[in-house]
């Protein structure tokens, strides 16, 4: 997995620009605790995706489709 990240980061990143790959990268790993925390996968304890993770995720999502604007 760091081997395809540090891939991406060479090729992607230099398309995109970095804001829009480090925003990319952030809001995926948020979103995907908020997924991880609410059913307890890979070990962790269940915490329910209440309203204000559903909300903040949601923030991060349309904040990255901010930055993305040309």
């Amino acid at each position: 997995m760091g081997a395809t990240y540090v891939r991406a980061t060479i090729f992607i990143a230099e398309q995109l620009g970095a804001a829009v790959f480090t925003g990319i990268t952030v809001t995926a790993a948020i979103d995907t605790s908020v997924v991880l925390d609410h059913f307890g996968w890979v070990g962790f304890a269940p915490h329910s995706a209440d309203p204000w993770r559903i909300l903040g995720s949601a923030l991060m999502i349309g904040g990255l489709g901010l930055v993305c604007l040309r």
